[in-house]
């Protein structure tokens, strides 16, 4: 979370109001009154659980675009952007609703989890490319791209922690979780350049392990896109 702080509002990471009242409800209001849990027994308990999760996500990125060059995004993610948001993470938990069993709680909730926070990822970074190609400064686009991702990825490791300690939730490998956390922290201390360059040779490097044999098709699919989404956005905004 200190990672996160550099970023946005302390008080926003702490759960403390630092949006004007008016603006936060508005966003809670949104999120909640789509009544995303119901009829779902995975959600059973954690409706609440989830909205808060859309909250934060949402609140961080509204407060990294409003203190950006290119603040007008703001309104475009609250209108236009969150209620696709939204209508997809409905979708994804009635999937991982028809899916899940008690053996396979932790890997559609971690799924979950994901797979929301791409959906946030996906839809800025490609609001940004296609709106801004043509800025005169790409090194503000690049730092916010730069500050959403970092965001994004750090408020769902606290969710997956969040499910482990409040939900009891937990992934067998806890201790690979937080290395991998820190790595995250790591990058972030990285030049640019630095982290272009380990995305580009890790993507290489795992074609020459076993990694893509253990996983599924799918899966393997939607970790080679996570990955060459990341590759794609740096060469854009450079």
């Amino acid at each position: 979370m200190e990672t996160l702080s550099h970023f946005i509002e302390p008080d926003l990471i702490n759960g403390r109001r630092s949006m004007m009242s008016h603006e936060e409800n508005e966003i809670s209001k949104k999120i909640t009154s789509k009544n995303l849990c119901q009829d779902l027994p995975l959600c059973d308990g954690r409706s609440s659980f989830v909205d808060n999760y859309l909250i934060l996500l949402t609140t961080a990125v509204d407060s990294i675009l409003k203190t950006s060059p290119i603040k007008e995004l703001s309104l475009k993610l609250f209108y236009e952007d969150l209620p696709q948001i939204l209508r997809d993470v409905r979708k994804i938990l009635k999937s991982a609703n028809a899916k899940v069993s008690d053996s396979t709680e932790f890997y559609y909730w971690n799924s979950v989890l994901k797979k929301v926070s791409g959906k946030f990822h996906g839809f800025l970074t490609l609001t940004l490319i296609e709106n801004f190609k043509d800025y005169d400064n790409t090194n503000d686009i690049k730092n916010v791209i730069q500050k959403i991702v970092t965001a994004l990825v750090i408020i769902e490791t606290k969710y997956v922690n969040k499910l482990c300690i409040e939900h009891k939730i937990c992934i067998k490998s806890f201790e690979c979780t937080k290395a991998l956390h820190r790595i995250l922290e790591k990058l972030t201390s990285l030049p640019d350049n630095g982290i272009r360059s380990f995305m580009k040779h890790f993507y290489e490097a795992l074609f020459a392990t076993t990694f893509y044999s253990r996983l599924s098709i799918v899966t393997t699919r939607e970790f080679q896109i996570g990955i060459q989404t990341v590759l794609l956005v740096s060469i854009c905004v450079n």
